[in-house]
């Protein structure tokens, strides 16, 4: 017999049982993305992290962290080699190989640039004639993605791990005009790298409607369903106790409103 009939007759007995202990491990597959998930002393910490941690804590089951690049965790993750990963926000491709939890953290896009440089915007039309720095492969909302194909045509995409340092970097030699970022991501690193990044601040309008991370389980992991059920009970009852809240003020987030 595999691990995954042992993972899941625990998850069975743990759905349906009041006494289940926190000695079970799940494998939890992430990507860094501070300040969501980040290494702090060698250990993953971060506000998604602590989340997850505790809510699956509540369920039954320590996380055994696999920390890999993006499209490595979800190619793995589409195959059932983690039970879940995280963080992440929604989209049909993704929802065709997992089941999403009920969001764990809200996300926003901004535009960040140079402090000496007097950009606005109302529409994506008015950022059209500048060179915007984006992530490639990153699930932006629909309007950008659109406006990145039709409208922009300087277009920068950087790819690799973690590249929002490298925006940052363009940013700060004047290289491109305005990059796309998760504010507290970018934010996060701003703090982090006062010296590096002290040109540089955001221009306060949200690129999209707002969005959410999840935590999303894989259709390849055994009673998938059953553990999704057993996750959002708990992240439910989690939210509703201020535990999530006081994380969020902990990271210095901008607190959502749901």
């Amino acid at each position: 017999m595999n691990n995954h009939f042992f993972t899941s007759l625990s998850l069975i007995l743990c759905v349906y049982s009041s006494t289940c202990s926190a000695n079970e491990t799940l494998p939890v597959g992430v990507a860094l993305f501070p300040p969501f998930q980040y290494f702090e002393d060698q250990v993953l910490v971060g506000s998604d992290t602590e989340i997850l941690t505790q809510v699956l804590d509540e369920v039954g089951y320590k996380p055994s962290f696999y920390i890999r690049p993006w499209k490595r965790i979800l190619a793995e993750g589409k195959l059932g080699k983690y039970a879940l990963i995280f963080s992440l926000t929604k989209n049909k491709e993704r929802e065709a190989n997992f089941y999403f939890s009920d969001p764990i953290n809200a996300v926003r896009d901004v535009f960040f640039k140079r402090k000496d440089r007097q950009i606005q915007w109302n529409t994506l039309e008015d950022v059209a004639h500048l060179i915007v720095s984006a992530s490639e492969g990153y699930n932006y909302s629909s309007s950008f993605m659109l406006a990145s194909k039709y409208k922009i045509s300087r277009m920068s995409w950087v790819v690799g791990d973690r590249p929002e340092m490298k925006h940052l970097s363009l940013l700060q030699s004047g290289q491109v005009d305005i990059a796309i970022c998760e504010i507290h991501v970018c934010l996060h690193l701003i703090r982090s790298n006062p010296d590096k990044f002290n040109q540089l601040d955001y221009i306060d309008k949200s690129i999209g409607p707002k969005r959410y991370f999840h935590a999303a389980i894989s259709k390849n992991w055994p009673n998938s369903k059953k553990l999704l059920k057993a996750f959002n009970q708990s992240l439910m009852k989690f939210i509703k106790s201020g535990k999530r809240d006081k994380i969020l003020r902990k990271y210095k987030f901008i607190m959502p409103t749901d």
